[in-house]
């Protein structure tokens, strides 16, 4: 069956840069919903108090500009607060003006729930973006921590909206990230912009074990990767910015802020500290940003699969195409030799090498070498079938395993 591991999740992931923003400022909000009612502006200041009543009244009802009749959202509480305006006769009144105060959630999230969410985006999801069949036992763990810690957290994190989990056995959830479908879209579809986030920099911030260490190390990714797009190797951060993700206590010293800045698990080498500019400078020179990230991981990614697939003498060009089901063709080409010479077959593998590194990125270069391997024995070496279209069948395959076994668990062979 396989098990849940790094080595079985994405390469990379996309990641809501508003989603990192909240989870680490606090500006995670929960609206009771109630009932709506109709609030009326106050008279305590009108400006024709003191009219007759003929007059007051009619004034009142037929011309008045601050007597407003207005819908607002049923909450515990409703404040006023006093703005200048002009009345009809040209004089400049006070008026006690209602806003609303909206109670809710308002808080940071704790160390395990950031990892865990985390940990969600870089999961294999299937056709509709569920992430399935994740075993609270597995990433307690992988994460090293309780069952129970894995469950607290994701019911706050299903509180709070950022997932929405439901349980299909035992302490095993199928979960939806909210908003991740919606990460390309552009500003006005209402993107709210992403960064991409590699593997290796998961596993960094999981091994960060203080909650602040983590919560600034967050901010810093958000800064380099918005410097990063600008061409620049220093990135500026105000420190007001890394005060507002810390608690009280520690925003107040220096050497507490410098300490967290400098801790010995960053990525981001602090090179200067101006207090009189309330400027943080880093060194984001081996920050990848998506497009070098995606180019890096392509490379390394192309040399790792061509190697295994010379040692494991798996053949990815083939020179006879038959189908696994007549009734059902399913087309991927597939061989039992190394192909190198010939311009038509060298072109051909390296295409085909180029489709598994797209796959090995999007489902885990792990998986995909277990799939080749489970391909040669089970249809090539066991049956004797060529498969058409290798990438289609492979992408068949995990979708099925994904299904089936759950998005976190590896490919067995």
């Amino acid at each position: 069956m396989g098990s849940f591991e790094f080595g079985n999740l994405k390469e990379d992931s996309r990641i809501s840069k508003e989603l990192l923003s909240n989870v680490i400022s606090g500006a995670t909000q929960k609206t009771i919903p109630t009932d709506r009612v109709t609030v009326v502006y106050s008279c305590d200041n009108c400006p024709y108090k003191g009219l007759p009543k003929d007059k007051f009244e009619s004034n009142c009802n037929e011309f008045c500009i601050f007597r407003e009749a207005v819908e607002e959202v049923r909450i515990p509480e409703i404040g006023y607060t006093n703005k200048r305006m002009t009345n009809s006769i040209g004089e400049e009144v006070s008026i006690s003006m209602p806003y609303v105060i909206y109670t809710g959630i308002n808080k940071a999230l704790p160390k395990i729930a950031i990892k865990v969410l985390l940990l969600y985006h870089f999961c294999n999801r299937n056709q509709f973006n569920i992430v399935k069949r994740v075993s609270l036992t597995d990433v307690a763990k992988e994460l090293d921590i309780s069952v129970a810690s894995v469950k607290r957290s994701n019911e706050l994190l299903q509180s709070l909206n950022f997932i929405h989990a439901i349980e299909v056995w035992h302490n095993t959830y199928d979960i939806a990230i909210t908003g991740i479908d919606k990460l390309h879209f552009k500003k006005e579809e209402d993107g709210k912009g992403y960064l991409t986030m590699s593997k290796e920099n998961l596993k960094k911030l999981v091994e960060i074990k203080n909650v602040n260490e983590l919560r600034a190390e967050i901010q810093k990714i958000l800064n380099a990767d918005y410097y990063a797009s600008q061409k620049k190797v220093i990135a500026e951060m105000k420190i007001d910015t890394v005060k507002k993700v810390l608690p009280f206590y520690l925003s107040r010293g220096r050497k507490a802020v410098e300490d967290i800045l400098r801790s010995e698990n960053t990525m981001f080498n602090v090179v200067n500290i101006d207090y009189k500019r309330n400027i943080v400078e880093m060194d984001i020179s081996k920050y990848e940003r998506r497009d070098q990230l995606r180019s890096n991981l392509e490379q390394s990614i192309y040399t790792e699969l061509g190697q295994f697939i010379k040692d494991h003498n798996i053949c990815i060009v083939s020179e006879t195409e038959t189908t696994l089901n007549p009734d059902e063709p399913v087309g991927v080409e597939y061989l039992i030799n190394i192909i190198e010479s010939g311009s038509t077959d060298k072109e051909r593998y390296e295409n085909r090498l180029k489709n598994l590194v797209e796959l090995a990125i999007e489902y885990g270069t792990h998986n995909i070498k277990n799939m080749l391997l489970y391909i040669q024995r089970r249809y090539i070496v066991g049956e004797g079938i060529a498969i058409r279209n290798l990438g289609g069948f492979i992408r068949m395959k995990m979708l099925t395993h994904i299904s089936t076994l759950g998005s976190c668990v590896g490919i067995a062979v």
